[in-house]
């Protein structure tokens, strides 16, 4: 008996499994809320995050978009109407744990720069991987900061690694912590440090291969020969990046991207 090759099709569609759930790419909308999220929720985003979706990334309603808390997980849905720049909505559909987030713990304290530098060297140091970012405070940093101005600051950077995370993929925010002074900083048992010293001989090779890692960058005129005695008796390790020096917003993001290579999730499996 012959069959119809429309019997056919619908035949095999009817057998065939489902495909597996579709990976995120780079062109899916990533949008944070420091909200509860579930599947089968339809949850409410805030003018910013709305004014985001429809008058920056031009998403209207029935477009899929990627919502995210800081939970571990990517939670996919459809913008609802009516949509606008005042407010919408998202019914999330679908909930998945991608394996975005770094194996190797790895504490930037970064000295401030002037001007945007580190900002920039925030938001780049999150892309590489950077699980909690300290601003530090050093006898060379130049930027003067009051209580005010402090928390405004710690504001704008954390707001920063909360665009980078979305940007990046991202699933945890890494916290960015009020800024300290050098001097402050305690060993974190458990916890291997290095800070960059252009003088030293040692590499990051010398670290063996840390579990958990805090890296200290110095400010643009480097730290001081007090500074850097005081880190090598809290066990810092001092290393050199390299043959060239760099400033100080390129360093620790450079210094972030090699020890991913060497142990983080840039090594080949």
């Amino acid at each position: 008996m012959r069959h119809r090759l429309v019997d056919v099709v619908l035949d095999i569609t009817h057998h065939t499994p489902m495909s597996p759930p579709r990976h995120l790419t780079a062109n899916d909308r990533r949008i944070y809320t420091p909200q509860p999220l579930a599947v089968g929720q339809t949850v409410d985003l805030d003018k910013p995050a709305a004014k985001h979706l429809i008058a920056v990334c031009r998403q209207r309603a029935g477009d899929s978009v990627a919502l995210f808390n800081g939970d571990g997980a990517i939670y996919t849905g459809t913008l609802v109407a009516p949509a606008s720049v005042q407010g919408c909505a998202v019914a999330i559909e679908r909930i998945d744990h991608p394996a975005v987030e770094p194996a190797l713990d790895v504490a930037l304290f970064q000295a401030i720069g002037k001007g945007d530098r580190t900002d920039w060297a925030i938001q780049k140091a999150v892309e590489m991987g950077a699980t909690s970012i300290t601003p530090l405070i050093t006898e060379r940093v130049n930027v003067k900061l009051d209580a005010a101005r402090t928390q405004k600051r710690q504001q704008r950077w954390q707001a920063i690694a909360v665009a980078a995370c979305e940007q990046s993929g991202r699933v945890r925010i890494p916290p960015v912590h009020p800024p300290m002074a050098l001097a402050q900083l305690e060993p974190t048992q458990g916890r291997a440090m290095c800070h960059l010293d252009p003088q030293a001989h040692a590499s990051l090779n010398a670290l063996g291969q840390p579990e958990t890692l805090g890296l200290i960058v110095g400010p643009e005129g480097g730290l001081s020969a007090e500074e850097t005695e005081r880190l090598v008796r809290l066990g810092s390790v001092g290393v050199k990046l390299g043959p060239r020096i760099l400033r100080t917003e390129t360093a620790g993001v450079a210094c972030l991207a090699a020890i991913q290579a060497l142990w983080g999730d840039l090594v080949d499996d």
